[in-house]
């Protein structure tokens, strides 16, 4: 009988996914920074390959703001670490959902490999107001200033009274 099945597994890239992790231990990110992600992905095939990675938001599937796409080449047997940074804009606990992209060439999305994976949560807050925001010493200071400048207001016009009384009794 003949198998109708082919394997092709000489000189071709099998790419799996090792691991995506926060450079820094961290649970909370402020919405005006961002956090930066470490994605690590291995070649455990027998060529090359040059790999791209999109992410999502793993709890809304929308699209991730990591600066674009993210690629680097692999060697056969090799692993690569490609380091980009994630910015959100959500109050919330959010995690990032990862694939690695095929080219449309391909007919199977995981013909040499890839998949998804996902990062652990991370707490996403809009930081205060940390200058504490009160107008009150401003406020203080305009009062004081126009005291002091009806004071000085004041002694300028009595002066030259004082100096006119001077000038009579001679």
């Amino acid at each position: 009988t003949w198998d109708l099945t082919i394997v092709i597994d000489s000189n071709t890239p099998l790419i799996e996914w090792v691991s995506v992790e926060y450079a820094e231990t961290t649970e909370l990110a402020s919405i005006n920074g961002g956090v930066a992600m470490l994605a690590t992905i291995a070649n455990r095939g027998s060529a090359p390959a040059v790999v791209y990675i999109a992410c999502d938001i793993a709890q809304t599937d929308e699209a991730a703001d990591i600066g674009g796409w993210h690629g680097e080449r692999i060697d056969p047997g090799a692993e690569v670490t490609i380091q980009f940074p994630w910015r959100n804009a959500i109050e919330g606990d959010f995690s990032l959902e990862c694939r690695i992209l095929t080219p449309t060439q391909l007919v199977d999305e995981n013909a040499f490999g890839g998949g998804t994976i996902t990062s652990d949560e991370v707490t996403w807050y809009e930081p205060g107001d940390e200058d504490g925001g009160s107008i009150i010493p401003i406020i203080l200071v305009l009062l004081l200033s126009c005291v002091m400048m009806g004071f000085f207001v004041l002694r300028m016009i009595a002066k030259p009274l004082e100096d006119d009384e001077d000038d009579i009794q001679f």
